[in-house]
């Protein structure tokens, strides 16, 4: 998300600070979101509530201590292979938990393609052909899981960034994390975080 940025603001708590002009309604469903996800049993971090800040709103959270994914394995250039394949294990433990109340990803995404302006007419109804044909499911979808949405601590991994989060086939969200790794820093760590994700997520 263009201009989000995660802040300190005292020994206990951080804020995610969210773009100017973003809907406060949307920042409102995130925190349910997260706290409904916490109550599935979920490692994320405890939301407290929506704050004005700097012109623009954010969301207070639990601070969380710890590097994030992609900055724990910078540390540890000799422990690459092991900790990527940590990162689908820890992916594949959201997957577990089933949610039928979830907003189905599915008809997310068909709600945003017909509308579009971005693909032709005929480009767009073989793009909803494949989405029909594709399989719906309960699994919780996190659809945000990348190296900087997970927080390692003393206890444990904690995920943030639950703002889309949905149901759905998990292989779904393995493409989705796929194409989010293809996406980021091209350097060899992120050939190696992506390439080892998916091959230890397929041995799963």
């Amino acid at each position: 998300m263009d201009q989000l940025k995660w802040v300190e603001i005292d020994g206990s708590s951080m804020l995610k600070r969210l773009p100017p002009n973003y809907p406060r309604e949307r920042a409102e469903a995130e925190l349910r979101l997260t706290r409904a996800m916490r109550e599935l049993g979920m490692k994320a971090a405890y939301p407290q509530k929506v704050v004005d800040h700097d012109g623009t709103i954010g969301i207070v959270f639990d601070r969380a201590y710890g590097p994030n994914f992609r900055e724990w394995m910078h540390r540890n250039p000799a422990s690459w292979s092991k900790m990527a394949a940590l990162f689908a294990h820890e992916h594949h433990e959201v997957h577990m938990h089933l949610s039928p109340d979830l907003e189905s990803i599915k008809a997310r995404i068909e709600q945003r393609i017909r509308p579009s302006h971005l693909l032709e007419e005929g480009l767009k109804e073989k793009v909803m052909v494949k989405l029909k044909r594709l399989p719906e499911s309960d699994n919780v979808c996190h659809w945000n899981f990348a190296p900087e949405s997970v927080i390692f601590t003393i206890n444990g991994p904690v995920v943030l960034n639950w703002q889309d989060v949905g149901k759905c086939h998990y292989l779904a969200d393995v493409a989705r994390t796929s194409v989010l790794l293809e996406l980021s820093v091209d350097d060899n760590l992120t050939k190696i975080l992506h390439g080892t994700y998916v091959t230890e997520y397929m041995k799963i």
